[in-house]
This record gives structure tokens, sequence and C-alpha cells, in this order.
């Protein structure tokens, strides 16, 4: 989504070719195995051709390229660097040699992106062979809460799953790390959860594109909600699933044993319109 906007409605040269290049550069560290603990998935095993097809996603969503250096690339040397950069266009376009840096990207219209972006994504999962064909493509945290129907157009045929959680239990999770979230105050957090629910885009959350269910009841009751959830997507709910309620009923209200007798009042007083118990 952050592609689209800075090559869409914020659109400027700078900014279009920083977050393709922001682009690329994620793409490469997720191609090879994470060495950290816990690992990550290797796209370049699960996905055959990955590499040539993120080169080929770019080049389609760019119009055009120059060598070159975004505004945010230069702003990066210091004062000794930028004269050294300097210096070295000026020769390198005196030997009529190709100027060094990075490459300046202009963008194609903002449909085209689309379009390409939804066969990007069709081409990393169809190069996966057998392993993904026939099947339903499930991806946890693929789109934005707050915005579920214009953050997953990349999708093409999909339909959004948005999970919502009582907000004792969102409080006790930021305790425990999170250094974005408010972990430490409760009632700086109460105004955070607030504000941040109050930015939910309310038409696509009506959307027939979009399920909301509550953590807890999916698992309190479970079959009913499983039922339900498979008859949206289109699934059998006697399909085999390696999901266990019953370890998830223990955090249900884990929260209860985590906050203060404190911070549980100030969230049931401050928040009571989310509760769920």
């Amino acid at each position: 989504m952050d592609l689209h906007l800075a090559l869409g409605q914020g659109f400027s040269v700078n900014s279009a070719s920083s977050a393709i290049h922001e682009f690329i550069d994620i793409c490469r560290r997720l191609g090879p195995p994470r060495k950290a603990n816990p690992p990550g998935l290797s796209y370049l095993r699960l996905f055959p051709g990955y590499q040539k097809i993120v080169n080929g996603f770019v080049n389609r969503i760019a119009a055009l390229s120059y060598d070159g250096m975004p505004m945010v690339e230069r702003t990066k040397l210091s004062a000794w660097g930028s004269v050294q950069w300097r210096i070295r266009q000026r020769l390198l376009k005196r030997w009529g040699k190709k100027a060094g840096g990075k490459q300046i990207f202009v963008p194609v219209e903002e449909q085209t992106f689309l379009q390409e972006a939804n066969q990007f994504i069709d081409d990393l999962f169809s190069s996966a062979g057998s392993d993904f064909q026939g099947k339903p493509v499930v991806l946890n945290q693929g789109g934005s809460y707050w915005r579920p129907v214009f953050s997953t157009q990349y999708y093409g045929d999909r339909h959004v799953v948005v999970v919502n959680r009582d907000p004792r239990g969102i409080f006790a999770s930021f305790i425990f790390g999170g250094y974005a979230y408010p972990g430490r105050d409760v009632k700086l957090f109460c105004k955070w959860y607030r504000q941040v629910m109050s930015l939910r885009d309310q038409k696509e959350w009506a959307s027939p594109l979009v399920t909301t269910i509550q953590y807890e009841s999916f698992v309190l009751e479970h079959k009913r909600e499983t039922e339900k959830l498979c008859d949206i997507l289109h699934l059998s709910p006697t399909a085999r699933s390696t999901y266990d309620p019953e370890a998830s009923k223990r955090n249900v209200d884990k929260f209860m044993k985590i906050l203060s007798r404190n911070e549980l009042d100030v969230i049931e007083k401050e928040l009571s319109d989310y509760l769920f118990l």
C-alpha cells in the first residue's frame, strides 16, 4: 500500500523513486533465509523464480528510468560525500560514461500499477506450483485493519477477515513487547485505543468484502464461529485443521492475571464500549 500511495496519490519524482528502491530492498532481504531467531522463510525457496518475478514487476511499474539519486539518498551523504558525488558525476559526464548513483523512476499510471500489482502476486503464488494450486491462500495481516478494502485491492478476488479483541487483552499483550505501542501507561493506552479506533473507515468495514470476528467468540464458540466463517469463505467446516481452540481458551482472560486491579478498572471505565466480557 505504501508503494501504491507513493506512486499514485502522493506522487513526486523523488518519493516514487525512493519507494521503489525501498520495495527492491525489502524484496532482497526477504529472499534468503533469515539467520535470526526464529528463522524466517526463504522466498527464494518458497517461490521459484522469485527474483525474476520481482525484477519483472519493477520494470513494468516504471514507465521510464534514468541514472541519478533520489533526494532522500542525497540527504544521507555527509558534506564531503556530497562534494565527492558531484565531482564524480561531472567527471563521468565529461568522459562520456554512464552516471553513477541509483536510478530515478517515473511510474506508470495508477490503474496500470494496480493491474501489475495483482499480476505480481498471482505470479508469485502460481510459481510455487502444486503447493498453492486450487487452494485458498490465507495471508496473515495482509492488509490494514483501518482500510481493509483499499489495502487489499492488489489481491483481486479476495475476502477480508478483520479480527477484534477485548482491549484488556490487547493492553496485556503490549506490556511484553511492541515498542511502537503504549504498554506502560494504562491511561495513555485508553486514549490511544479510542483514537486509533476512530480512524477506521466505517464504509469499508461495512463492505460485503469484509467480515469481522471477535477473537474471544471464535475461541469460546469455536464450532459456531467456524461454520459461519467457512460459509462466507466457501470452505468445508469439516476440513482438517491444526488449530486447537482449547489451547487458546487459556488466553481469553489471561489479562486478569497480568493486569493490576487499577489497570483493569481504568480500561473497564474508559473503554466500556469495546469490552467483550
